[in-house]
C-alpha cells in the first residue's frame, strides 16, 4: 500500500464523516432544533459547502440541490476507496 493510496483512504474516510455532517445538517433543518446552537454547529460546517447547489434543483417547492452534493461526495468517495485498494 503506497502512501498515495494511504492519503486516499484518509481523505476517504473525511469525506464519510462529513457526508453525515451534510445529512444530519438537512434533517434538523426540518425539526425545531434548526433555532439551535446544536444546529448552528452543524450549518456552519455544512453550509459553505451545500449554498454552492442551494436553488440549483427545485421542485415543487423543495430543493433537491443538497442533494446534488451529497451525491458528488458520494461519486468522490467512491473513486478514492477504489484508489486506496
Amino acid at each position: 500500500m503506497g502512501i498515495l493510496s494511504q492519503v486516499a483512504a484518509v481523505a476517504a474516510i473525511f469525506l464519510r464523516i462529513y457526508f453525515y455532517v451534510l445529512f444530519f445538517t438537512i434533517i434538523l433543518s426540518w425539526t425545531s432544533l434548526r433555532t439551535s446552537k446544536f444546529y448552528d454547529l452543524f450549518a456552519s460546517i455544512a453550509d459553505p459547502y451545500l449554498n454552492l447547489f442551494r436553488g440549483k434543483l427545485i421542485t415543487g417547492g423543495w430543493d433537491f440541490g443538497p442533494v446534488i452534493g451529497m451525491v458528488l461526495i458520494e461519486v468522490v468517495i467512491y473513486f478514492l476507496e477504489a484508489v486506496s485498494f
